[in-house]
């Protein structure tokens, strides 16, 4: 995505952003995220808004998407990183 994402959702703080993608990855109703939101001092973000921010728009794109393919990149790259330590141990087995 070469723009970023405006709405209420995105613009709350990294560490609260990043708890209500949590939550709805864990099956919490956009309700009860909104009631979260309400209880760490943002009564702003309603049911609505984040609807809109885990719901794909026309082009099929949504914040929450971003932050899952976000996840997901971040797992491959640890998977990646701890395959090649294990080829670095091995190989050290190898030549002592």
């Amino acid at each position: 995505m070469s723009t970023r994402r405006k709405g209420k959702v995105a613009q709350l703080p990294y560490d609260l952003r990043t708890r209500v993608n949590i939550m709805l990855r864990d099956g919490f109703t956009y309700g009860k995220v909104s009631e979260f939101c309400a209880s760490v001092q943002h009564p702003e973000i309603n049911e609505k808004n984040v609807e809109y921010w885990a719901k794909p728009d026309e082009n099929g794109s949504c914040g929450f998407q971003d932050w899952m393919r976000e996840q997901e990149r971040l797992q491959d790259i640890a998977a990646r990183r701890e395959f090649a330590l294990e080829v670095v141990k091995a190989d050290r087995k190898s030549v002592v």
